[in-house]
C-alpha cells in the first residue's frame, strides 16, 4: 500500500539523519579529545605508507560505490617513517582520502604521492600529496577551509553531506604533529591537499 511506501521513506530519512548525527557526535568527541590539555604523546615511529594503505582499505567500499580508483605513487626503496601517533595519523588520512572520494565525480582518479623532502630547518619531512579530480574549492573560501563547521559553498549546494568538522580534525592532528598542510584547488578541476609530517 501507499502507506508502507511512505513509512519506508520516513524510516530512510530518520536512518540517514541518525548517521549524520552520529558522525557529528564522533567528530565533536574527536576534537574535544584533541583539544584536551595533554594530547596523546606523539613519539612513536609510524610507517606513513602503511597508514595510507590501511586507510584506503578501510575506505574501499566507499571508493567502489563511487567507482573511484586510488593510485599510490611512492618510491619502493624509500622509507616513509614519521614521528607520530598512529591512530591520529590514520584518522587524518582517512578524513582526507574520504573527502577526495566524496567530492569526486564517479569513475575518476585519486592520486596519493609520497616523498621525503627537506624543510626550511634542513630536517626531513614525509610529504603526502592527495590529488582528486573533484568539484574543487572556491578560491576565496580556502582560508576558511580548516575552521570548525565551515563548509565550502559548492559542497553545501551540491547536497553532499558533511559536518564541516573533518578538515578541522585534520588541521588539529597536523598541528599536534608539528606538521603543515596546504591546499591548491581549482573549481571543477580538482584539489590537492599536501601534508608534511616530520620524519622519524
Amino acid at each position: 500500500s501507499d502507506k508502507s511506501g511512505e513509512a519506508k521513506k520516513i524510516v530512510a530519512v530518520v536512518d540517514k539523519n541518525a548517521l549524520v548525527l552520529l558522525d557529528l557526535v564522533e567528530s565533536i568527541l574527536s576534537l574535544s579529545k584533541l583539544d584536551s590539555r595533554e594530547p596523546e604523546l606523539v613519539h612513536s615511529e609510524v610507517d606513513i605508507l602503511k597508514v595510507i594503505e590501511k586507510s584506503i582499505f578501510v575506505l574501499s567500499p566507499q571508493a567502489e560505490d563511487a567507482a573511484i580508483k586510488i593510485k599510490i605513487e611512492s618510491d619502493r626503496d624509500v622509507e616513509y617513517m614519521a614521528t607520530g601517533n598512529p591512530s591520529q595519523l590514520s584518522q587524518l588520512f582517512i578524513n582526507l582520502i574520504s573527502n577526495s572520494i566524496k567530492f569526486s565525480p564517479k569513475g575518476s582518479l585519486v592520486t596519493i604521492k609520497l616523498r621525503r623532502v627537506l624543510n626550511l630547518n634542513m630536517l626531513t619531512d614525509i610529504q603526502v600529496a592527495i590529488t582528486d579530480q573533484g568539484i574543487g574549492i572556491p578560491e576565496s573560501e580556502i582560508p576558511m577551509l580548516f575552521h570548525r563547521f565551515f563548509r565550502a559553498s559548492n559542497a553545501a549546494n551540491s547536497q553532499i553531506g558533511g559536518t564541516g568538522l573533518g578538515l578541522a580534525i585534520v588541521a588539529k592532528i597536523v598541528e599536534i604533529h608539528h606538521g603543515h598542510i596546504y591546499v591548491v584547488s581549482s573549481q571543477n578541476i580538482g584539489s590537492t591537499f599536501t601534508v608534511k609530517i616530520p620524519a622519524f
